[in-house]
């Protein structure tokens, strides 16, 4: 043990206090609110320029109020997972012309209306699609088409309808 002295119960007092003090006055003050809330400007300009653009007529349109009409690739678009939905009851399959084509008429009436119509629109998209690519590519239709159907084809889920160049259906 350490020898007593006058002089070390104070020093031991004053170092205890001294600690005490800095312990407590340092303490740091963390805030885990903001004065105000947390404003996000998500605001954004798209600018789209179709001058030399050959695709240009396939992106045109937007089809709100005043404006001019949607554009074919649009209205695919907002088509997509109709059609997708049709490929996978086994409904349409891809024609060898690049074009949607009932398999399988469903027995329900109203069902067959509604794959009537997609099928009816989605045709006709495809058309002014190969149409405005070849007036663009200065390609022969025949040539997109072609194309298209290539891709298509190439691109369908195992199971879906598909016809091949000599006319027979099969599925992927």
């Amino acid at each position: 043990m350490f020898p007593v002295s006058p002089k070390r119960p104070f020093i031991f007092l004053l170092l205890s206090c001294l600690s005490a003090t800095l312990l407590t006055s340092c303490a740091p003050t963390v805030r885990l609110t903001t004065p105000e809330p947390v404003k996000i400007d998500v605001n954004m300009k798209v600018e789209v320029t179709t001058k030399g653009d050959p695709n240009a007529a396939l992106r045109a349109g937007t089809g709100g109020a005043g404006q001019e009409e949607p554009s074919p690739r649009l209205r695919q678009r907002t088509r997509i997972t109709e059609v997708q939905s049709l490929k996978n009851d086994r409904i349409v399959g891809e024609s060898s012309k690049g074009l949607l084509e009932i398999q399988k008429l469903p027995t329900d009436p109203a069902y067959q209306e509604y794959a009537k119509k997609i099928v009816e629109a989605e045709n006709k998209d495809r058309a002014q699609i190969y149409q405005i690519e070849a007036d663009a590519q200065n390609k022969p239709l025949s040539f997109i088409t072609a194309e298209y159907t290539r891709r298509l084809r190439e691109s369908a889920f195992p199971g879906e309808w598909i016809q091949q160049a000599d006319g027979k259906w099969s599925q992927r």
